[in-house]
């Protein structure tokens, strides 16, 4: 009997972490749909500019938009251009908010704005 005993719980631990592993590929996957909305919202309803915004989806998941502008380009060359490049990364939080599930990163260009 101790034997089954012992054969039950390494099943039932077996189960367990995939069961848990599937949960967590579920809300990774529902984290970067989420993502990927926001980083469609970027220069429509969220303007293209430097900054950070932050809100919540109805879900409980707290989602964060970092805009920067992208260093991958030398100054001299970066100020000639007609467009201006900004990174954009979008972070997709857990309920509890404590660690990331997702962050989706794309760089962004937009037409330079002449001063004057």
């Amino acid at each position: 009997m101790t034997l089954a005993g012992v054969l039950l719980a390494a099943v039932i631990h077996v189960y367990q972490t995939a069961y848990n592993a599937s949960s967590r590929a579920e809300a990774v996957s529902i984290a970067v749909l989420a993502a990927e909305s926001k980083l469609a919202e970027i220069g429509v309803s969220i303007p293209l500019q430097p900054g950070e915004t932050q809100g919540r989806f109805s879900s409980g998941q707290r989602w964060r938009v970092r805009i920067v502008p992208y260093g991958g380009i030398a100054a001299n060359i970066r100020d000639r251009l007609p467009v201006e490049a900004f990174e954009v990364s979008v972070s997709i939080f857990g309920a509890s908010g404590k660690t990331d599930l997702v962050t989706l990163r794309t760089v962004r260009l937009t037409p330079r704005r002449r001063d004057g």
